[in-house]
């Protein structure tokens, strides 16, 4: 198995900071977490805005970060762009019970959802949730997409704002 360029960047900057990893399987041993390290797939050029989520580990992530009192993005140039989304689809994790139901009012709000399919069957996320994607041309304002994504029930949205909005909730 080979390792991606993100990925080592995470083990290196671990290994600097000598963090133990966390496993999965060992979060309730470690309820409260001093730093977390991760990639983004996207980051908003002059802001600490980002879209997370594409490898489909969305709510574990998200709870990982909740979890941190600090949180170290690790990304490379080729991350970097003047508005978030484009040609990288929003992904949004729903639970897969009734799943349409979130598609569809994703589809209301103007997101273009579309389910995300391995071998023409839904992903399935290690917590067995579905991903879509949603096609958004462009993200003007993170914080009120964040706000109105996060009231749709059975959704977990992985667009990350900065620590200091992190910070003040």
């Amino acid at each position: 198995m080979t390792m991606s360029a993100e990925q080592d960047g995470q083990k290196r900057v671990a290994a600097a900071w000598a963090v133990e990893e966390v496993e999965d399987t060992n979060c309730a041993a470690h309820r409260r977490l001093d730093i977390a390290i991760d990639g983004a797939d996207q980051v908003e050029r002059r802001t600490l805005n980002l879209i997370k989520g594409l490898g489909g580990a969305l709510l574990r992530e998200k709870m990982v970060a909740s979890a941190s009192r600090r949180m170290i993005v690790v990304a490379d140039e080729t991350k970097l762009v003047n508005r978030l989304s484009g040609n990288t689809p929003l992904p949004v994790e729903i639970v897969s019970f009734g799943w349409e139901t979130v598609h569809d009012r994703l589809a209301a709000i103007g997101c273009a959802p579309r389910l995300r399919l391995i071998g023409g069957k839904p992903f399935t996320t290690d917590g067995g949730n579905y991903i879509v994607g949603c096609a958004i041309a462009e993200i003007p304002d993170p914080a009120a997409l964040d706000a109105r994504l996060s009231a749709l029930r059975s959704s977990s949205v992985r667009l990350a704002l900065s620590p200091k909005a992190k910070d003040a909730q």
